[in-house]
């Protein structure tokens, strides 16, 4: 039954792009053209589909060390027995229980010009600025909202390891005198690698595949600047019926999500294999 289903739902929609990605569907949505690979060519000739790219990887560039750095922070701090530390938790993981169209629209209405957060600017005497229309800023204002809404569920997964931490070794190195950076350098981060490692291919993912953000926020703009893999395969087949592109386009990304996965098993391989070295399991 799994087989089946596995069949069903992912084996027969793949070969059906496959199939669609050999055709051209630019003429006459009804009767198509066969073009063999040249959709897979053209692609790599595009302009528009290169700088969606380019800018698919630029956002990945601050996002995936953000979600990486900054909820581990924030764990280190709520995981600590203090008056409110729940509250905090609750305060920072609110975001995550928002749905992204709702905190995306919440966003547009504090970035555009005349929003909440350019009031503010100007009330301390600065200029406002174009954060969603400027092409300077707009990738950075996406990536903003992004970690925003992601920080309180990366923070949980950090949460949740550092809490199987033993005391014991933190009151050892004490001891021995080891400062609170070395015991963190040395005790809690290569106990979190794999959690990292975990946080890096899904934040990974969740890049590749955004969407809904820039959809409500932008919808690509300023002239395709805030644009990226997915948007492209959107705009391709529902904006201009190039159904032939975007199943290349869609294929190619789906490469890229097996390479992420991919490497993000051989990482956690690799450090199963050390971890077992340790542990004296492996000679």
């Amino acid at each position: 039954m799994p087989t089946i289903v596995l069949v069903i739902v992912f084996l027969i929609p793949a070969l059906a792009s496959f199939v669609f990605s050999l055709f051209t569907f630019e003429n006459d949505l009804y009767h198509p053209v066969f073009v063999g690979l040249a959709n897979y060519q053209a692609l790599f000739q595009n302009g528009s589909f290169l700088k969606c790219l380019l800018q698919t990887f630029l956002l990945g560039v601050v996002i995936i060390p953000s979600v990486m750095i900054i909820p581990l922070g924030i764990a280190s701090i709520v995981v600590q027995p203090f008056w409110g530390s729940t509250i905090v938790r609750l305060f920072a993981y609110s975001p995550v229980m928002i749905s992204m169209v709702v905190s995306a629209t919440l966003w547009k209405w504090v970035l555009q010009e005349d929003g909440l957060l350019n009031g503010m600017i100007q009330a301390f005497g600065g200029k406002p600025v174009a954060w969603l229309t400027d092409p300077n800023f707009v990738l950075g204002s996406i990536a903003c909202v992004v970690v925003w809404k992601a920080l309180g569920y990366y923070m949980m997964m950090y949460v949740g390891r550092l809490q199987t931490l033993s005391p014991d070794w933190y009151e050892a190195a004490s001891i021995e005198g080891a400062t609170a950076w070395q015991q963190f350098w040395y005790i809690t981060l290569p106990q979190l690698r794999p959690t990292m490692v975990l946080v890096v291919t899904i934040s990974s993912l969740a890049t590749l595949k955004l969407f809904s953000e820039i959809y409500v926020l932008t919808k690509g703009g300023p002239l395709h600047n805030s644009e990226t893999l997915v948007f492209f395969i959107y705009d391709q087949a529902f904006g201009w019926l190039n159904l032939g592109t975007a199943c290349a386009a869609g294929l190619l990304f789906a490469g890229l999500i097996i390479g992420v996965m991919a490497v993000q098993e051989t990482v956690k391989y690799q450090l199963s294999r050390n971890e077992a070295k340790i542990n004296g399991g492996i000679a």
